[in-house]
């Protein structure tokens, strides 16, 4: 059974150089558990994350998440805490090989509750240290409010990317 949610996804970039850069998207989205007990979370990118005309799947299983991008922006990436995962990203002006280090993945998601999946990765763009990301992404159904002050899946002190 598909379900309407609000999610938010706050995520921070710190490029090689140090710099830090966040970007914060509020949108509606569906999640629903598919037949192998895996929750598919979907939603439309706008202009603001840049991927306009792209819709993303985030599939959660207990071992680990994928992010599939279809549309303008075409890639699969997988997530699995202390692996690695090269993919294509694919764009309407070329294709870049990627590689994706999972540093830490914690998800308090449910179908039932919604909840919470902090993800913090590094990412190599053709062999070259692109960045450090962290994710946070809140799922909040309609009938199950965010509270005031709503806690990380974990504390990520630990793992936080550093502009040092």
């Amino acid at each position: 059974m598909r379900s309407n949610v609000l999610i938010n996804i706050h995520t921070t970039t710190v490029s090689v150089d140090g710099v830090p850069d966040t970007m914060e998207l509020i949108s509606p989205a569906t999640i629903e558990r598919l037949w192998d007990g895996a929750l598919e979370i979907t939603y439309e990118e706008s202009e603001i994350t840049g991927m306009e005309g792209t819709t993303t799947h985030i599939f959660l299983t207990e071992t680990g998440a994928t992010m599939l991008r279809e549309g303008n922006i075409s890639t699969q990436l997988d997530f699995q805490e202390g692996q690695e995962h090269v993919s294509m990203y694919e764009t309407p002006f070329g294709s870049m090989l990627l590689r994706i280090r999972t540093v830490k993945l914690k998800s308090t998601i449910t179908l039932e509750e919604g909840g919470v999946l902090d993800l913090y990765y590094t990412m190599e763009i053709d062999n070259q240290l692109y960045g450090h990301y962290l994710l946070h992404l809140t799922v909040q159904k309609p009938d199950h409010p965010a509270e005031d002050g709503q806690e990380q899946a974990e504390d990520t002190d630990e793992t936080e990317p550093s502009s040092s």
